[in-house]
Protein backbone atom coordinates (compact mmCIF):
# COMPACT_ATOMS: atom_id res chain seq x y z
CA UNK A 1 0.00 0.00 0.00
CA UNK A 2 1.25 3.29 -1.05
CA UNK A 3 0.87 6.27 1.30
CA UNK A 4 -0.41 9.42 -0.14
CA UNK A 5 1.01 12.72 1.08
CA UNK A 6 -1.23 14.62 3.43
CA UNK A 7 -2.64 17.73 1.83
CA UNK A 8 -1.72 20.88 3.61
CA UNK A 9 -4.29 23.63 3.61
CA UNK A 10 -3.15 27.20 4.16
CA UNK A 11 -3.98 28.43 7.64
CA UNK A 12 -6.21 31.52 7.32
CA UNK A 13 -4.99 32.96 10.65
CA UNK A 14 -1.39 33.05 9.57
CA UNK A 15 0.10 36.49 10.45
CA UNK A 16 -2.90 37.59 12.51
CA UNK A 17 -0.71 37.80 15.63
CA UNK A 18 1.17 40.68 14.02
CA UNK A 19 -2.06 42.55 13.41
CA UNK A 20 -3.16 42.03 17.02
CA UNK A 21 0.18 43.24 18.39
CA UNK A 22 0.13 46.33 16.16
CA UNK A 23 -3.44 47.07 17.24
CA UNK A 24 -2.52 46.70 20.92
CA UNK A 25 0.48 49.00 20.43
CA UNK A 26 -1.74 51.60 18.77
CA UNK A 27 -4.22 51.50 21.65
CA UNK A 28 -1.35 51.81 24.12
CA UNK A 29 0.03 54.87 22.32
CA UNK A 30 -3.38 56.59 22.38
CA UNK A 31 -3.83 55.80 26.09
CA UNK A 32 -0.37 57.12 26.95
CA UNK A 33 -1.05 60.32 25.01
CA UNK A 34 -4.34 60.81 26.88
CA UNK A 35 -2.69 60.24 30.27
CA UNK A 36 0.09 62.64 29.33
CA UNK A 37 -2.39 65.35 28.32
CA UNK A 38 -4.38 64.87 31.52
CA UNK A 39 -1.20 64.96 33.59
CA UNK A 40 -0.20 68.24 31.97
CA UNK A 41 -3.53 69.81 32.84
CA UNK A 42 -3.23 68.62 36.45
CA UNK A 43 0.23 70.18 36.71
CA UNK A 44 -1.10 73.47 35.31
CA UNK A 45 -4.02 73.47 37.77
CA UNK A 46 -1.58 73.04 40.66
CA UNK A 47 0.61 75.79 39.24
CA UNK A 48 -2.42 78.11 39.08
CA UNK A 49 -3.39 77.30 42.67
CA UNK A 50 0.11 77.98 43.92
CA UNK A 51 0.32 81.25 42.02
CA UNK A 52 -3.07 82.34 43.41
CA UNK A 53 -2.04 81.51 46.98
CA UNK A 54 1.23 83.38 46.71
CA UNK A 55 -0.39 86.36 44.97
CA UNK A 56 -3.03 86.64 47.69
CA UNK A 57 -0.35 86.55 50.37
CA UNK A 58 1.63 89.22 48.54
CA UNK A 59 -1.45 91.43 48.37
CA UNK A 60 -2.09 91.27 52.13
CA UNK A 61 1.55 91.52 53.21
CA UNK A 62 1.42 95.35 53.57
CA UNK A 63 -1.55 94.92 55.92
CA UNK A 64 0.82 93.45 58.51
CA UNK A 65 2.30 96.92 58.99
CA UNK A 66 -1.07 98.70 58.85
CA UNK A 67 -0.88 99.71 55.16
CA UNK A 68 -3.51 99.03 52.53
CA UNK A 69 -3.46 95.81 50.47
CA UNK A 70 -1.28 95.98 47.37
CA UNK A 71 -2.85 94.34 44.31
CA UNK A 72 0.07 95.48 42.14
CA UNK A 73 2.40 93.29 44.19
CA UNK A 74 0.07 90.34 43.78
CA UNK A 75 -0.05 90.79 40.01
CA UNK A 76 3.75 90.89 39.85
CA UNK A 77 4.11 87.75 41.95
CA UNK A 78 1.50 85.93 39.89
CA UNK A 79 3.45 86.80 36.74
CA UNK A 80 6.66 85.48 38.29
CA UNK A 81 4.87 82.17 38.83
CA UNK A 82 3.68 81.89 35.23
CA UNK A 83 0.14 83.15 35.84
CA UNK A 84 -1.86 86.20 34.86
CA UNK A 85 -3.92 87.89 37.53
CA UNK A 86 -7.47 88.40 36.34
CA UNK A 87 -8.79 90.09 39.48
CA UNK A 88 -7.75 91.28 42.92
CA UNK A 89 -10.59 92.43 45.18
CA UNK A 90 -10.34 93.77 48.71
CA UNK A 91 -13.30 92.35 50.60
CA UNK A 92 -15.20 94.09 53.38
CA UNK A 93 -13.67 91.98 56.15
CA UNK A 94 -10.16 93.13 55.26
CA UNK A 95 -9.24 90.05 53.27
CA UNK A 96 -8.21 89.92 49.63
CA UNK A 97 -9.57 87.61 46.93
CA UNK A 98 -7.21 86.98 44.01
CA UNK A 99 -8.10 85.12 40.81
CA UNK A 100 -5.33 84.05 38.41
CA UNK A 101 -5.22 82.25 35.07
CA UNK A 102 -2.54 79.93 33.70
CA UNK A 103 -2.23 78.94 30.05
CA UNK A 104 -2.27 75.17 29.63
CA UNK A 105 0.85 73.74 28.02
CA UNK A 106 -1.18 71.30 25.88
CA UNK A 107 0.52 69.86 22.83
CA UNK A 108 0.22 66.66 20.93
CA UNK A 109 -2.63 64.33 20.12
CA UNK A 110 -5.14 65.70 22.66
CA UNK A 111 -4.22 69.41 22.51
CA UNK A 112 -7.64 70.31 21.11
CA UNK A 113 -9.45 68.52 23.96
CA UNK A 114 -7.77 70.10 27.00
CA UNK A 115 -8.77 73.61 28.11
CA UNK A 116 -6.64 76.50 26.91
CA UNK A 117 -6.62 78.24 30.30
CA UNK A 118 -7.14 77.10 33.88
CA UNK A 119 -7.96 79.48 36.69
CA UNK A 120 -7.66 79.42 40.46
CA UNK A 121 -8.59 81.73 43.28
CA UNK A 122 -7.26 82.31 46.75
CA UNK A 123 -8.29 84.42 49.69
CA UNK A 124 -5.94 85.79 52.32
CA UNK A 125 -6.22 88.24 55.17
CA UNK A 126 -4.69 89.37 58.41
CA UNK A 127 -6.22 88.02 61.59
CA UNK A 128 -7.17 90.58 64.20
CA UNK A 129 -7.54 87.97 66.95
CA UNK A 130 -4.98 88.24 69.71
CA UNK A 131 -4.76 84.66 70.89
Amino acid sequence: MEQRPVEQHPVPERGSGTVWVLGACGVLVVLLAAVSALGGVVVDVHRARSAADLAALAAVAPMLTGAAPDCDASAGLAALNGARESSCVVLGDGSVLVVVQVAVQGEGLFAHVVPAVVSARARAGVSTDAR
